[in-house]
């Protein structure tokens, strides 16, 4: 990233995690992990 991308970024991102396991028959269990921003 150059200098005139990074500039305009905040100095930090208050951030949502959601871990969700998935069960599919046949499959097991998959771990999700989805990160997004708090920003309305």
């Amino acid at each position: 990233m150059d200098d005139a991308t990074y500039a305009p970024m905040p100095a930090y991102l208050r951030l949502r995690e959601v871990q969700v396991q998935v069960a599919e028959r046949g499959f097991g269990v998959r771990s999700l992990v989805v990160v997004t921003t708090l920003l309305d």
